[in-house]
């Protein structure tokens, strides 16, 4: 039996910028439920299976008469068997998941889907946000142990929990760069 993280990218085509907006429709099939994203002239189909926590991650061009979890010639990426897996946002043409299942930190991988490379995978925490035309906002621990000075450390303290100082991280998605910011907060750690 084959253990840990199985997974293969699968890049076919060519593919233009698009502009970023959604939609999200829900359907169910069978012994999995599909969930369709579009954004612009793409869009992102999750196919997730009732009896694994693994899920399939199609990006295909939205011109296509219908929306498909099969590889067809409108399919321009594919994620297969992502064990853990959420799919966040597509921005411009890069992909984000989420590789967790509990709370901060979790995993957070983007892939350039023109070129089928992963171009980040790190821990984060929180949310990603659009700050700008080209960069994305991360928060990642800052790796600071003056966890002491955050505000409600020992009320967090008391009630049996930790605490982590986080910063805010840009991500240059034209440079494939990342910068920190000067932004910081405290948040409590189970």
């Amino acid at each position: 039996m084959f253990a840990g993280l199985f997974f293969v990218i699968l890049f076919v085509g060519t593919l233009q910028a698009g502009k970023c907006g959604t939609a999200d429709v829900k359907q169910s099939v069978s012994d999995s439920q599909v969930k369709i994203y579009r954004y612009g002239d793409l869009t992102v189909i999750e196919k997730s299976y009732k009896s694994s926590s693994a899920k399939d991650i199609f990006v295909v061009r939205t011109d296509s008469t219908e929306a498909t979890t099969k590889v067809t010639k409108d399919t321009l990426f594919l994620l297969l068997n992502q064990e853990n897996g959420f799919f966040i946002k597509l921005i411009k043409t890069f992909l984000f998941m989420d590789y967790g299942t509990g709370p901060d930190a979790r995993t957070l991988s983007a892939y350039d889907i023109n070129s089928g490379n992963k171009i980040l995978d790190t821990l984060y925490w929180d949310t990603i946000s659009v700050v700008g035309v080209d960069t994305v906002s991360i928060w990642m621990e800052n790796g600071d142990s003056a966890v002491s000075k955050c505000p409600q450390y020992e009320e967090w303290l008391a009630g049996g929990l930790g605490a982590v100082i986080i910063k805010e991280h840009y991500f240059n998605l034209r440079k494939l760069e990342l910068h920190k910011t000067k932004k910081f907060k405290c948040v409590p750690l189970q």
